[in-house]
């Protein structure tokens, strides 16, 4: 795991807008950093579009905001930034920081950010908030930063799947997005943040939810999922309801159907990208139609829709990768479908769903859908009187810890009485690095899911055998 810190270098928040001497000397208790009046810029407010204003005005005066002021760094002043990369370099060493995610960064130079970021070494990632997406990109590249926030993506799927945009809409931003960033494929990616309107808050629909997540994930990028998305949080849509504290709701379950669908998302984006190019590129519009779009992202088609839960129809999507006559997998439900002579693939929507599509070979080789992950190793029983009891995948028990990072299968049963021996040669599938056969006895584990077995009982090792009717995914 990689630790990305959201970070506010821009303001100082403080209880008094006065910025004399004395005002700043009688923070006694050592919360400002800085405290000479020439490190911050003078107090006025933001004239929005006007760039320079936006750099050296204030987010927040004080005045309605009950006393509470955002004081104005100089941040291109030498001495006020010598002091912030001083300490990001103790921040990042002390707390082993990976990223940040730059709050307000388009109320600050490119200039100060690159040296910032430079001094951290850490990857960046800006907030240049609002609409101008060419704006934006501007501030990602050699002189500036690593990334910034997808704010233009994110208003196209705000429009298509809440309020009822064409599919046009969303063409337009992933083509803006396209046109305007130097490297696409470290944007962040998101639907909702702590100054906007929660998603859920904006439709009640779960269709179009599911279609927004797989859409925030499958697009490419970086996605950023905001607190409480996962529970299902529909609070809102202004401040403080957007920022409530996720203990106050559904706390930390993990059992709900939007936690496991991004869960499953956030497994199938890992397992793709082990196979081709796919963490190189970002999503280019295949085809669209008023309702309907198919994304096509090296060899992955997504395809979403704003139909709703109640929406059904069909669409033969034109100009796939998959060839004439190929076998397809929609890795979300695991069900398969064949292109026809042509090459087109052709959708069939009961309720509204999203699909991604990959071809069967691609499925296999990431180890989705029942197909065993990339690496995994076949265990040849040489002896027919191999005995291996069985555990369930989710146990964190023994085998060497080789089960403690395996959180899948959790219907499987947790023992067998069974009588049946191994036959001899008969092939068992591992992810360890066991040795090619056993005899006598073994410590073999599968990475997949039980349903039926046929195996011995009794001495040692932990084994479980891939079931193809279960269907788990790997």
């Amino acid at each position: 795991m990689y630790l990305m810190v959201d970070i506010a270098i821009n303001a100082l928040a403080a209880t008094s807008y006065s910025l004399d001497a004395s005002a700043l000397a009688s923070d006694a208790d050592g919360t400002l950093l800085f405290k000479d009046p020439s490190d911050f810029h003078t107090r006025c407010d933001i004239s929005w579009g006007n760039h320079t204003s936006e750099q050296v005005c204030w987010l927040v005066t004080g005045d309605d905001d009950g006393g509470v002021a955002l004081l104005d760094l100089k941040t291109e002043s030498d001495s006020v930034a010598s002091v912030l990369k001083d300490w990001v370099g103790g921040y990042v060493t002390e707390y082993r920081i990976d990223g940040f995610r730059i709050d307000a960064s388009k109320h600050m130079s490119k200039k100060f950010q690159h040296d910032f970021c430079q001094a951290a070494g850490t990857f960046c990632m800006g907030e240049v908030a609002g609409d101008n997406t060419e704006y934006a990109g501007e501030y990602q590249g050699a002189d500036g930063i690593d990334s910034v926030c997808g704010f233009g993506l994110m208003y196209g799927f705000v429009n298509v799947f809440t309020a009822g945009d064409k599919m046009s809409t969303l063409e337009y931003y992933i083509n803006l997005a396209a046109s305007s960033y130097p490297d696409p494929t470290v944007i962040g990616t998101f639907l909702d943040n702590q100054d906007l309107p929660r998603f859920n808050s904006l439709t009640s629909d779960a269709s179009l939810v599911y279609n927004a997540i797989v859409g925030l994930f499958m697009y490419g990028g970086v996605p950023i999922v905001y607190y409480g998305l996962e529970q299902d949080i529909s609070d809102g849509p202004t401040d403080p309801q957007n920022r409530e504290a996720l203990w106050n709701y559904n706390s930390y379950a993990t059992d709900g159907v939007t936690f496991g669908r991004i869960t499953n998302l956030n497994k199938i984006r890992k397992r793709l990208g082990g196979v081709g190019k796919l963490y190189k590129t970002v999503a280019t519009v295949l085809a669209t139609q008023d309702q309907d779009i198919a994304l096509q992202r090296e060899e992955v088609l997504t395809v979403l829709t704003n139909r709703g839960t109640s929406g059904s129809g069909t669409w033969a999507i034109k100009g796939t990768k998959f060839g004439n006559s190929a076998s397809v997998i929609d890795l979300l439900s695991c069900s398969t479908s064949t292109t026809d002579s042509n090459g087109s693939l052709t959708v069939t929507w009961t309720s509204g769903e999203p699909f991604v599509f990959v071809s069967s070979s691609v499925a296999d080789q990431a180890g989705l859908c029942g197909s065993l992950p990339n690496g995994t190793n076949a265990i040849t029983a040489s002896s027919s009187s191999v005995s291996i009891s069985i555990v369930p995948v989710t146990s964190s028990a023994s085998t060497n810890g080789n089960l403690a990072a395996i959180t899948e299968g959790s219907s499987t049963p947790s023992s067998f009485s069974v009588s049946s021996a191994l036959s001899s040669n008969t092939s068992w599938y591992t992810a360890t690095s066991a040795a090619s056969s056993v005899s006598s006895s073994g410590s073999v584990v599968v990475v997949a899911a039980v349903s039926t077995a046929s195996v011995a009982v009794s001495s040692s090792g932990s084994i479980c055998r891939r079931s193809k009717k279960s269907r788990r995914q790997l």
